[in-house]
């Protein structure tokens, strides 16, 4: 595994302090993370006393506090991260917060003549809460940030400082779900999702070039899905994993690794055949995926069928660098060949798909895209009036009421459908 650098990170900013605080500003001032008898840089905190600190930009870990003395020897509080101030101060369940995946919202204790460390998840900001009419005296409340060492390669930069600053924070993102294999969101439950990871491995490659986090995380999905099963339980995903395979393939030129894939490359080009019927046309199978907004509507079988076009034309290029035969690409991409002339009515980003598949050209498409506006995702139907009045599908599954967040888009597209059989 990859060595992981673990460093304390002392907050920049005190956001807000409530209650009885002294000496608060020395939160700020780095101190060697030593608990003593005798020390001359203590916080004191008295009664129900909050703080929310600001560590200055995202990072992946968890905290670290130092604890001196406590009324009773300990103290009871509250820790709440967050990657806004807001998130960091919202109940649970306020606007999606939550502690499904990570633990981000913890009741604890702190002891007197401590050391402790608490939590691992992704967060800038920080609230303390004292839940007791105690006095405490903490020496430091640090973040432990986790990372690895990494530097890039590639850079960016235009005339807009805005734009700039999107690309280094969506760069510092990337870089947090690098820590071994390849996450989606560091906040995120940690599965290998391999069919969200396009964009990332996309980045990497611009920015670090070869990384051992895409080979260990193609590898551990292969591993972990023996043929005929579907990568992350999902037919498309094994799709995505061919595509990620050639363009990684096309950047590191790593022929012994490719090599070693070689027999699962072809298994899972005849398994993904299955998925298409002679006419052209996409097997049902609920299973199969494009995006979670489109799923369930006509486009979507649109969106999936260019997505295995992509991937079979991946797969050809695979085959012939291994020396395979091509005939079972050759056949899938006949079949797909059917179907190509189909055209998205509603959902845009499967359109889009089918301009990056090389299905359609890229000057129809954006006829397309740009209707009623470049950013109009999709447009309301009168089957979504039916099931949500006057909110979309889009803002159900995103936000909206915490019921409609439950449930999900995916339990409403199947609600839908149960009430037109």
């Amino acid at each position: 595994m990859m060595e992981q650098i673990r460093e304390a990170v002392f907050p920049v900013r005190i956001v807000k302090t409530e209650g009885e605080w002294r000496n608060a500003e020395r939160l700020l001032t780095p101190t060697d993370l030593q608990i003593g008898l005798d020390e001359d840089h203590l916080i004191r905190a008295k009664g129900r006393a909050s703080v929310i600190l600001d560590f200055g930009q995202e990072l992946h870990g968890g905290v670290r506090i130092l604890t001196q003395l406590a009324d009773g020897g300990s103290v009871r509080v509250r820790l709440r991260t967050g990657e806004s101030v807001s998130e960091s101060c919202a109940e649970m369940g306020e606007r999606g917060a939550n502690n499904h995946h990570a633990l981000r919202d913890i009741q604890t204790d702190l002891l007197m003549y401590s050391d402790q460390e608490f939590l691992q998840t992704g967060f800038r900001f920080l609230r303390l809460d004292l839940l007791e009419d105690k006095e405490v005296l903490l020496k430091a409340v640090t973040a432990v940030s986790v990372h690895r060492d990494l530097k890039p390669q590639g850079s960016f930069v235009c005339s807009d400082e805005r734009v700039n600053q999107i690309f280094q924070v969506a760069s510092r993102t990337l870089m947090l779900n690098m820590q071994h294999y390849i996450w989606d969101g560091i906040k995120r439950d940690r599965l290998v999702w391999i069919g969200d990871m396009h964009p990332e491995t996309t980045g990497i490659v611009c920015l670090f070039g070869a990384d051992p986090s895409v080979e260990l995380s193609l590898s551990y999905c292969r591993e972990h899905t023996p043929l005929p099963g579907w990568m992350n339980h999902t037919p498309t995903y094994t799709a995505w994993w061919l595509v990620i395979l050639y363009d990684y393939f096309l950047q590191n030129n790593n022929l012994p690794y490719l090599e070693a894939q070689k027999d699962y490359i072809k298994g899972a080009l005849e398994l993904i055949s299955t998925l298409v019927k002679e006419d052209g046309s996409l097997i049902e199978d609920e299973r199969c995926l494009f995006d979670w907004p489109s799923h369930g509507s006509e486009d979507e079988k649109i969106g999936i069928l260019a997505l295995l076009t992509l991937a079979a034309r991946k797969a050809e290029k695979l085959f012939e660098i291994l020396g395979l035969d091509r005939t079972p690409c050759e056949r899938l991409l006949q079949k797909l060949s059917k179907t190509n002339a189909a055209k998205v009515q509603t959902f845009k980003q499967c359109a889009a798909f089918q301009a990056y598949a090389g299905i359609r050209p890229a000057a129809e498409v954006a006829d397309f895209l740009t209707r009623e506006g470049a950013n109009t995702p999709f447009r309301i139907t009168q089957d979504d009036k039916e099931d949500f009045g006057d909110r979309s599908p889009f803002f159900a599954f995103y936000g909206g009421k915490e019921e409609d967040r439950q449930k999900g888009f995916l339990c409403s597209v199947r609600e839908r459908s149960m009430k037109k059989q």
